[in-house]
């Protein structure tokens, strides 16, 4: 239950994360690129980045300061995000266990 309302958070998170950076790509570049002229294309895009199928070129001749901070920004900030999501996930297979190492596994040497 615990592991579930964790993952429900960080998808929030996450999801709320996406609609930020959508709006600030759009809002950037929303005049000048095709890719970015909807907020639905952006929000394409924004998942097009996060697979690597992206142009960035087209990013670098649109505007090249403010192109670059938001891919970066996004980049490294979604990198945490989805390392802070996976951890739940992960921490009841890192619990430790209270039942007793059978003998085979203890001592390798004897059989």
């Amino acid at each position: 239950m615990l592991t579930r309302t964790l993952l429900a958070g960080h998808m929030v998170t996450i999801i709320i994360f996406f609609i930020a950076h959508m709006l600030a790509l759009y809002h950037a570049f929303g005049g000048t690129l095709r890719t970015f002229s909807t907020p639905f294309d952006a929000l394409n895009t924004m998942f097009s980045l996060v697979l690597g199928e992206f142009d960035p070129r087209e990013i670098e001749e649109a505007n090249p300061d403010v192109g670059k901070t938001i891919f970066l920004l996004f980049m490294f900030f979604f990198f945490f995000l989805l390392c802070a999501a996976s951890s739940p996930a992960r921490a009841p297979a890192c619990a430790p266990s209270n039942e007793p190492i059978p003998p085979s596994f203890a001592d390798p040497g004897t059989t």
